[in-house]
């Protein structure tokens, strides 16, 4: 029978750090943490550096789900006059996400 995990319980600020030191007093080692790495939101499954989502601006756009080709179909929409707000909402992406866009791709 797995041993309860003696933290899980609600604790008030208190309480908890009596239990924490009954435990250290009691020399309680039978507990593993295993602390797994953050890895890239964007589902290519590498290790980012502590408080990041991605590895680097292209795997945020990667996690957008705009693909280059939707970039350039974007900027050509763009270039007809159709407007930035309606872009966004069509293809399901924050507005500053489109004027990111138009900015990398037009200087190009």
């Amino acid at each position: 029978m797995p041993i309860p995990a003696p933290l899980t319980e609600h604790l008030s600020n208190g309480s908890f750090g009596q239990k924490v030191t009954q435990l250290l007093e009691s020399g309680y080692t039978n507990v593993t943490v295993r602390v797994q790495p953050a890895r890239c939101r964007c589902g290519c499954g590498q290790v980012v550096p502590a408080g990041r989502k991605f590895i680097n601006q292209a795997h945020y756009d990667r996690s957008k789900g705009l693909s280059p080709a939707h970039a350039e179909q974007l900027v050509a929409r763009f270039r007809r006059g159709v407007p930035k707000r309606q872009m966004a909402r069509e293809y399901g992406i924050a507005l500053s996400t489109v004027k990111r866009l138009l900015r990398k791709q037009i200087t190009m």
